[in-house]
C-alpha cells in the first residue's frame, strides 16, 4: 500500500479545498481501479454542508483528484455512498 492511499480524503465543494478532514462524516473509504469509494454519515454531512451537494464535489487523496460520478443515499442506514473517478490535470 502506498503512502498516498494512507492519507485521509479531502473534499472541495467548488474551488476551495476544506481545511478540515472528513473524520466526522467519513465512515469508510477505499480506492480500486482509479475509483474512490466513500461511505459518509448522512446526518452529519447534511448538517455541515446542507447548501452544497456531494454530487458536484471533488475529492483528493494526496495529489490525486477524483470527481463524483455516483451518489447513493441509504436512508434506512443514514449513510451516503459516493463513487468518484480519478481525473487528470485538475
Amino acid at each position: 500500500m502506498s503512502a498516498e492511499t494512507l492519507s485521509s480524503p479531502k473534499v472541495a465543494f467548488g474551488k476551495r479545498w476544506l481545511d478540515a478532514d472528513l473524520a466526522g462524516w467519513l465512515v469508510d473509504w477505499s480506492v480500486k481501479d482509479d475509483t474512490l469509494h466513500l461511505v459518509l454519515d448522512y446526518a452529519l454531512l447534511r448538517a455541515a454542508r446542507k447548501d452544497q451537494s456531494v454530487a458536484t464535489a471533488r475529492w483528493r487523496i494526496g495529489e490525486t483528484v477524483y470527481h463524483t460520478t455516483l451518489v447513493t443515499v441509504l436512508p434506512a442506514h443514514a449513510l451516503v455512498r459516493v463513487s468518484a473517478r480519478e481525473v487528470s490535470g485538475d
